[in-house]
């Protein structure tokens, strides 16, 4: 096995800011949604 044949597989830690952020981009686009129906 060398370092080419190795599979990537992220960091828990990684992959953890990744569903945080994809999470706050979501929550954000919600609340920008609900603004413009009130507006």
């Amino acid at each position: 096995l060398s370092a080419q044949d190795a599979i990537a597989t992220p960091e828990p830690a990684s992959m953890i800011l990744i569903g945080t952020g994809l999470a706050g981009l979501m929550a954000a686009r919600r609340r920008r949604r609900a603004a413009e129906r009130t507006t």
